[in-house]
């Protein structure tokens, strides 16, 4: 009975104790709200289509690790809050000054931000562009609203928010391909001499690692961008990088830490695609897929974990570390009196402090200012006209694939548009929404000149992909297979092909490995804004249109095979009416944000000079006034009698051989250089007219997460040297110039 009151009293202390240390820290709370609501408001689109694809727990899901993000950085936050409360209620320095370095800086940085946001919005990677710009923002509305001293100490925090979304299409595609090749090379060198019944085709496209069953059947497994291994790289470099931050030792050793994720998640990667190939082959698919599904996550927790070991084990580094004993010194109880938040001498906290808002409204509603700008010019557009078939009322997240034949393509005169397949199997590979293929078929006249169709008549398909990456046909058939020497296709010809005055395509005649057939191809980007549940969603559409152009020349639609000039002519004969008719579509959009965004994004490098030059103009005066004053203290120092100037390079000398300049070790310095102690009063009372003079300011130090005040000198004191120094150095400059003639 007594141990469960006894429990029952600790809840309820925490509890109270929770809710103190809020209202303690109401001001400091209220102001970090502030930032969160306008980040919020101004990337709420692009945050909710983030974490809404991170929560999509499937095998082709590549982002999942997005959603620690949050936790990963709110735990650095609280680990680092005592030097953060600190921090950011003691800034008496900048708080005297009405416009200060911090506010012009961050409402620059507020600004460069609000520009890469509209300029990526006119690109094909505007949701990269957007993320970029959001750790950007958030840089400088903590400049506005705290200071420069808090946002370092939040600075990784912050940073972290660059893993919202990987890095764009090319570099990915790139990465993935390569570690897709070759991991898929070195599985099966590993699996093929265990007995198992493994090979690699490369026909595919994508690596593919046949497996043949018991019974006969072969099956492929692809080794496409999700099992590649580099998104689960990304995601342990996330938390390499956590991990090597939060640890204790030298900067060094946590580097090499850092680093040494790289090729062990390589190595997991192709264990990982070894085992979900033997589950495959032992159990079946159920089993496989089931393993496949958590694998990634999986391994990024055992790669955790190993990386945990090797910093404890082999680099000797700690998680953990004791605080610095701050035990109250004889002047602590004296600074309390004189109501000071931290004793001058040993640099402890004394107490709470006192947090008041008064002096940050002006700063807190220039942030809220610049948020409400910035959300009115990138607000999503809407559609507009009537509510016929257009592309605007087709929903991504519901499609099937045969409804979607009259909204994607456009009837063509001479032409019959059917649906042919989905291809799911390349949604998954690359990660992409849709992959759906349609048939251009040419028609021939028919009873009462209606059109009709049959098989013997010439066909071309196209085919729309829809994602957020850049993906293009060179790529899987050719680029990244012939890194490892397998090779997809052999490229007879390649070329840009003009679709329409403001937009290129790209022409591709090649025959696949193994085919004696020849095939062409003719695709381009578009991007557009796309419906995807209540919400528009800007998304690069891949619009291809290819056929087998021995099957063309068979049926006489063509002279030959490789007739290059008659199979572009063809099929721009029906690319020109395609990117038509989706210009048609993007133009039912309401355009003025769409202007604002070229305007923009065109204009890029002089508005982002426009936007610098005030902090550019008031750093050159903030740097001149800063050398006047410090000019004026020098002359000040010069007029102190002999004793205040040995405080005074007493204080100088600290600073130079301790990092941790504190009051307490300025007295030792002192006592060192004078050959006399200085008493608790004469300390106290030398530190405040340093202060009171300006010849010395505070500074907040932190020591395992803790704040500690230091002391720094507000003027340039330049070291004097022996008088034959400079004799020395020219006797030896000249050695070594003898030297090196010989």
């Amino acid at each position: 009975m007594l141990k469960n009151k006894s429990n029952l009293h600790y809840l309820v202390q925490t509890q109270r104790n929770i809710v103190q240390t809020l209202l303690d820290n109401k001001v400091l709370l209220f102001k970090a709200a502030v930032i969160i609501s306008a980040v919020t408001v101004l990337y709420y689109s692009d945050l909710s289509l983030i974490f809404g694809n991170a929560l999509k727990f499937t095998t082709g899901n590549i982002t999942n690790y997005v959603i620690t993000i949050p936790f990963l950085s709110a735990f650095i936050i609280y680990r680092k809050r005592n030097v953060l409360r600190v921090s950011a209620t003691l800034d008496k320095g900048n708080n005297l000054q009405r416009i200060r370095l911090d506010d012009v800086l961050g409402v620059t940085l507020c600004g460069v931000a609000v520009m890469l946001y509209l300029a990526g919005s006119a690109t094909l990677y505007a949701l990269e562009f957007h993320v970029l710009s959001l750790p950007i923002f958030l840089i400088g509305s903590t400049m506005i609203v705290f200071n420069f001293v808090t946002l370092r100490h939040a600075f990784v925090a912050i940073m972290l928010t660059l893993y919202l979304q990987p890095p764009p299409g090319e570099i990915i595609s790139e990465l993935a391909a390569d570690l897709s090749w070759t991991s898929a090379v070195i599985v099966e060198g590993l699996m093929a001499p265990l007995g198992l019944p493994v090979s690699l085709d490369s026909s595919f496209g994508s690596p593919a690692l046949v497996i043949e069953g018991i019974n006969g059947t072969k099956t492929p497994f692809f080794v496409g961008e999700p099992s590649s291994g580099v998104f689960s790289t990304i995601g342990l470099s996330l938390f390499a990088i956590f991990v090597a931050y939060i640890i204790r030792g030298p900067t060094w050793k946590r580097v090499v830490l850092f680093a040494a994720g790289f090729p062990l998640f390589y190595l997991l990667n192709t264990l990982r695609i070894a085992i979900v190939l033997s589950l495959w082959y032992l159990w079946g698919e159920n089993v496989s897929e089931a393993y496949h599904t958590i694998s990634g996550s999986s391994m990024v927790a055992i790669g955790t974990l190993i990386i945990l070991l090797i910093g404890e084990k082999a680099l000797k580094l700690n998680i953990r570390s004791p605080k610095i004993p701050l035990d109250k010194c004889n002047i602590c109880n004296k600074c309390l009196m004189a109501h000071e938040s931290m004793c001058l001498a040993c640099g402890r906290v004394l107490g709470k402090m006192k947090q008041t808002l008064e002096k940050s409204i002006e700063r807190i509603a220039v942030v809220i200012f610049i948020a409400l700008i910035a959300t009115s010019l990138v607000v999503t557009s809407t559609y507009s006209g009537d509510t016929s078939k257009k592309l605007s009322n087709l929903d991504i997240t519901k499609i099937v694939g045969p409804e979607t034949t009259e909204y994607l393509l456009p009837q063509i005169s001479g032409w019959d548009l059917k649906y042919a397949y989905r291809d799911s199997r390349i949604e998954s590979i690359l990660n992409q929404d849709a992959a759906l293929a349609f048939r251009y078929i040419r028609a021939t006249p028919g009873i009462d000149g209606a059109g009709s169709n049959s098989a013997d008549n010439p066909s071309l398909y196209s085919s729309i992909q829809i994602s957020t990456g850049h993906h293009v046909w060179e790529d899987s058939l050719i680029t990244y297979p012939s890194r490892v020497g397998r090779p997809g296709a052999t490229l007879l010809e390649s070329g840009d092909v003009v679709i329409s005055d403001d937009k290129a395509g790209k022409f591709l005649l090649f025959k696949r490995i193994g085919s004696t057939s020849t095939e062409a191809v003719v695709y381009w980007f578009e991007r557009v804004p796309l419906k995807f549940g209540s919400n528009f969603e800007s998304r690069n559409v891949l619009i291809s249109i290819w056929a087998n152009t021995d099957s063309l020349a068979r049926k006489g639609v063509i002279g030959a095979a490789d007739d290059s000039k008659s199979i572009k002519d063809l099929f721009l004969s029906l690319a020109r009416p395609i990117a038509k008719y989706w210009d048609e579509q993007s133009a039912t959009l309401n355009t003025g944000n769409k202007l604002l965004f070229k305007f923009v994004s065109k204009n890029i490098y002089a508005l982002l000079i426009i936007c610098s030059l005030p902090f550019a103009l008031f750093w050159v005066y903030h740097e001149a006034r800063k050398a006047s004053l410090s000019s004026k203290m020098r002359e000040l120092y010069r007029q102190l009698t002999s004793e205040d100037k040995y405080f005074i390079e007493a204080l100088l000398q600290s600073i130079r051989g301790n990092k941790l300049s504190t009051g307490n070790s300025i007295a030792k310095t002192y006592a060192m250089i004078s050959k006399r102690e200085l008493s608790d009063d004469q300390l106290a009372n030398m530190l405040h007219v340093a202060r009171r003079t300006g010849l010395a300011a505070e500074a907040i130090a932190s020591v395992n997460d803790e704040s500690l005040l230091v002391w720094k000198m507000n003027f340039k004191v330049k070291r004097k040297q022996a008088p034959n120094a400079y004799t020395t150095k020219i006797r030896d400059f000249r050695k070594i110039f003898k030297i090196a003639k010989r």
